[in-house]
């Protein structure tokens, strides 16, 4: 796994062809986990980056091995975005870019969302856009609490380590991705 850091070379603000995605549910979900996955096809491998963000947190697979996560802690409204160099993940023909997106959805005025963008040079080959599939992940137990100073949290045993995801991203289990204004 590489992660390219800000670096000389590596521009701090980018202009995006790419679109944030969410599901068409509610925006603004506590504590929501989604799976977010595409297939496309290479013809050629060389020097491919991956840019890509989310808000609030993500997982990032290609071709079913972990690349990395990220990104690191945002401001509201300015959000931070990570870089990967993809040739030992990608093949020639048909691939895959998948993500675990989690939203904390606890600041007003922010929305869930998922940004990316596969890059050889100024040339893109993929962006996050409406034909990606999303899915909410049911893993994870959205009923949590908000922990606040002199608080103290009742404690509940709520394993949900075995139900892991079931299949793949197909069309019947998935919602159209909305790309976002």
């Amino acid at each position: 796994m590489r992660l390219d850091t800000v670096a000389a070379d590596i521009p701090t603000n980018r202009d995006w062809n790419a679109h944030w995605i969410w599901t068409g549910d509610d925006p603004r979900p506590n504590n929501a986990y989604y799976y977010v996955r595409t297939e496309f096809e290479l013809d050629e491998l060389s020097d491919l980056t991956l840019y890509v963000t989310a808000d609030t947190r993500y997982k990032l697979f290609v071709n079913g091995e972990r690349v990395g996560e990220g990104p690191m802690q945002s401001q509201p409204f300015y959000k931070y975005y990570d870089t990967y160099d993809l040739d030992e993940f990608l093949d020639s023909g048909r691939n895959c870019v998948a993500a675990v997106i989690n939203y904390s959805g606890t600041m007003e005025d922010t929305r869930g969302g998922f940004l990316a963008e596969l890059a050889n040079g100024g040339d893109e080959r993929l962006v996050t856009d409406e034909s990606w599939r999303i899915t909410e992940a049911d893993a994870w137990e959205r009923d949590t609490f908000e922990t606040s100073f002199n608080q103290r949290p009742r404690i509940r045993n709520t394993t949900t380590q075995d139900r892991r995801p079931t299949g793949g991203l197909k069309s019947d289990s998935t919602t159209g991705t909305g790309v976002l204004p």
